[in-house]
């Protein structure tokens, strides 16, 4: 799917559905998302991702908020709905993660949505003091500075459902 920069597609609480990693025979998985916010200044696109907790059809929240690069939102998603559940209040995260972007701290992910899920996850799994995925939820995550300078950690915040 090709998309624009286009307000009404961006707009806070859009549902979109996304890529997952290719499995056997090439097909793809396919999840669902949705917007909380575009910002342009940094060209970031902020998302909430779901999770089907019992496989019929239940959404949680899977990665509370996570910043992602227009081009790599733009590459990853499958359908955008017509659907827009009502905006609630941005996390706090986001202008949080705005101060941080601004000192440098921290960035947006440039991986596809899945791949930045997945990073996410191995993260909080490391530290996480609970071994059962399903107990937990991501606050948020975002690509953290190292030492040298690249992003090549991730930040999260996780907490228990």
């Amino acid at each position: 799917m090709r998309l624009n920069r286009d307000r009404g597609l961006l707009s806070p609480g859009r549902i979109f559905l996304y890529y997952g990693p290719r499995g056997r025979w090439f097909r793809r998985g396919i999840a669902s998302a949705k917007v909380l916010m575009f910002s342009e200044t940094f060209d970031v696109v902020h998302i909430r991702t779901y999770v089907d907790r019992d496989g019929q059809g239940a959404l949680a929240v899977d990665v509370g908020h996570m910043p992602i690069s227009w081009s790599t939102f733009a590459s990853s998603v499958f359908e955008v709905s017509d659907a827009v559940r009502p905006p609630e209040a941005l996390p706090s995260t986001v202008q949080d993660w705005k101060d941080r972007h601004g000192r440098g701290e921290v960035g947006a992910f440039t991986v596809p949505i899945w791949e930045a899920e997945s990073l996410a996850w191995s993260t909080a799994m490391e530290n996480a003091p609970v071994t059962q995925r399903q107990e937990l939820w991501i606050e948020y995550a975002f690509p953290k500075r190292s030492a040298d300078g690249r992003f090549s950690r991730v930040e999260v915040a996780v907490a228990q459902r």
